[in-house]
């Protein structure tokens, strides 16, 4: 394919210009190196220590000056002084920031994506709610969001064990798994952009009797996949890998794990949301039904490639696939009906299904898509 050729700026802090790593190491760097491929040229124009009032103060002699097509602003909620009193002013100052920086970007006609805010080794819960709040506040604005949190997070505000460098900073391992929240086939759907996508919730309007499976384009690591499901007879719904597989059977929702088998739901009458989650780094799975957590499995690593979506005996609508993994507030946000649209890799209604094509049309802006199993 020939792209044409487009330029990027990096716009952030400390993190940003991969303060800490091997050379050419930070997630900047390899998201630059898959980028080259499609004719982007990528200027890391981050510096250690910024706050949003030193963005400000030099984005136009380090962005709009040199006219790029692009900038990725990432900031820290950190740098703004979260840990220290008057949190709530610090945090409206830096959606302020954030806001005003789109605002000279959008005059300027440079497009703009957000990394959106990441863990501290010192955060308590009082901190991490500022994150969620800000990561949902950044969520409804109309740019491109990546969910680099989610690929870090251990949940509870601070780095997943193994990943960080320092109480701010992650490390090689940690800035490899942020790079693989970005959807890099977003960068192919540049125009699409400035018209982000209103996303409506479906209702069953189909049933796609088939086995079906995620196509990714690019590589992924830690992802969410949710959908709402009923079923119809007793069969399997998600097959996680030869191994793991979960089901209704007589009225109830079961879990099949190394042979064993367990009940996650009593009642399996009617609609629900399901909700599973996954990190290779602690090597660990979450399942969610209705919003709650019903079964986690320690040391397992699942291979995408091996996950099914059993549609045969099940209705399956509202899929929604994610770079990394969501937090509580978010998957509370997903299961009102309302998409959280950071590193969204795939969303689909059972309305978008192609017959002649074999798949399900993606609403996000990527490549990846949702495809029929014709033979196993």
């Amino acid at each position: 394919m020939n792209y044409e050729k487009k330029n990027l700026i990096v716009f952030g802090s400390s993190v940003a210009c991969g303060e800490g790593t091997k050379d050419n190491f930070d997630w900047a760097s390899l998201l630059a190196e898959q980028l080259k491929k499609r004719n982007w040229n990528t200027i890391n124009k981050s510096v250690g220590g910024n706050r949003l009032k030193h963005l400000l103060k030099r984005v136009h002699e380090d962005v709009i000056s040199l006219k790029p097509d692009a900038v990725i602003i990432a900031a820290s909620l950190g740098n703004e002084g979260i840990l220290y009193p008057f949190k709530q002013f610090r945090y409206n100052r830096f959606l302020k920031g954030i806001k005003k920086l789109i605002e000279l970007f959008e005059a300027n006609n440079i497009r703009t994506i957000i990394t959106n805010v990441y863990p501290h080794e010192r955060y308590t819960l009082i901190e991490y709610d500022y994150v969620q709040k800000m990561n949902l506040a950044l969520d409804v604005l109309e740019v491109p969001v990546i969910n680099v949190c989610g690929s870090i997070d251990n949940l509870n505000g601070n780095w997943l064990d193994g990943l960080y460098l320092d109480s701010a900073h992650p490390n090689d391992e940690g800035h490899l798994e942020m790079m693989t929240a970005f959807p890099v086939s977003l960068f192919d759907h540049f125009d699409e952009w400035m018209n982000p996508m209103n996303y409506n919730v479906d209702v069953f309007k189909n049933h796609v009797a088939f086995p079906l499976k995620f196509a990714l384009c690019d590589k992924i690591r830690s992802f969410t996949i949710c959908f709402d499901f009923k079923s119809l007879s007793n069969d399997n719904f998600i097959i996680l890998d030869d191994s793991t597989r979960i089901g209704t059977f007589d009225n109830k929702i079961l879990i099949t794990a190394n042979g064993k088998k367990e009940i996650l739901l009593d009642n399996s009458y009617g609609l629900h949301h399901f909700t599973v989650n996954h990190h290779p780094y602690p090597k660990e799975v979450n399942i969610y039904i209705d919003n709650e957590i019903v079964y986690t499995i320690k040391e397992k690593v699942l291979n995408i490639d091996n996950l099914v979506l059993e549609g045969q005996n099940t209705l399956l609508d509202n899929i929604l696939f994610y770079r990394g993994r969501l937090s509580d507030k978010i998957q509370q946000m997903v299961f009102s009906k309302k998409v959280y649209k950071s590193s969204l890799e795939i969303f689909s209604t059972s309305d978008d299904f192609d017959v002649n094509q074999h798949l399900f049309r993606n609403q996000a802006s990527t490549d990846s898509c949702i495809k029929v199993i014709v033979e196993r």
